[in-house]
């Protein structure tokens, strides 16, 4: 997948000829962590870089001995800035999680920019094989603001959000018992 994914790169990058066009971003791990982090309530970390055993080929990860609360990763700087152009575009990714304990109903994605957080929950369950999301950048996606019982933004606040944004964040881990979680292809597709 990932060969192939960069072949599609090539490709648009070569005649120009698609939305794509140099401005969607990704991360497939397939070298390094790529500058993702982990945030976690006692701090950042660097995650786990795993040259194998991703979806394939490499991925990050991090576990209950980084932090014992809960935690997400961060994007680096190629996800963030101006993306007006990801607006009804998307956001997809795959996590692996080994969930422990009780499941803690918290935001899994967060957006932020211009002052204002947005947050969506996923679907999930104790994940033993990897998984893949796919989230719709727009107002109708299941986004709210700052919290999740929060309103759903407006199409101009979605708008605004994603004209600035300063934070990409995934969550990894899912429960308050020991866990673990893994991340591959995250993919920003902008027009």
């Amino acid at each position: 997948m990932k060969t192939i994914l960069r072949l599609m790169l090539f490709i648009v990058l070569l005649t120009g000829t698609s939305a794509l066009k140099g401005q969607s971003v990704y991360s497939d791990f397939s070298v390094d962590g790529e500058g993702w982090m982990i945030k976690g309530v006692n701090g950042d970390y660097q995650p786990d870089y795993n040259l194998t055993g991703g979806n394939p080929g490499g991925y990050i990860s991090g576990s209950n001995d980084l932090d014992a609360g809960l935690w997400v990763f961060v994007a680096p700087a190629k996800f963030l800035g101006d993306k007006r152009g990801a607006y009804n575009r998307s956001l997809s990714f795959n996590l692996l999680l080994n969930i422990s304990g009780t499941q803690v109903d918290d935001a899994d994605v967060t957006l932020i920019g211009n002052d204002v957080q947005l947050v969506c929950d996923l679907p999930r369950d104790s994940i033993a094989d990897w998984q893949a999301f796919l989230i719709v950048l727009n107002e109708n996606a299941g986004w709210h603001i700052s919290t999740l019982s929060g309103a759903a933004p407006t199409s101009q606040t979605m708008i605004n959000v994603l004209a600035n944004l300063t934070g990409l964040e995934i969550r990894g881990k899912f429960s308050t018992g020991t866990g673990s979680g893994a991340i591959d292809n995250v993919y920003l597709t902008v027009s």
